[in-house]
């Protein structure tokens, strides 16, 4: 399991020696956790920070997900998913079918 906080506390870089897209994948699996620090102070504040930074087509994957995850059943993993997709959406990552899915 990554140290999200020393991440964090050590400037928000990502890690060098991991693969953006598994670091992404954890966040985004972070984000359903009950645990309002692993999810609110740790994840989202770190995928908000490294949006910007990601490559267009990991943005793309995240942004299906987020959508995606707008009508899961567990409020906490819903509730992310609007910020991060607005996230997305300010750093020019926009789908049309993302819109639907938020509109649902």
């Amino acid at each position: 399991m990554t140290d999200w906080q020393q991440i964090i506390d050590h400037g928000s870089a990502r890690p060098a020696d991991r693969s953006p897209a598994g670091l992404v994948a954890e966040l985004t699996e972070a984000l359903r956790s009950p645990d309002p620090v692993l999810r609110d102070d740790q994840a989202y504040t770190l995928l908000a920070r490294w949006i910007p930074g990601l490559d267009r087509e990991l943005r793309r994957d995240l942004g299906d997900t987020m959508a995606a995850r707008l009508s899961d059943p567990e409020i906490q993993t819903r509730s992310f998913a609007a910020p991060v997709l607005a996230a997305l959406v300010r750093n020019g990552d926009h789908r049309a079918g993302r819109v639907t899915a938020f509109a649902d």
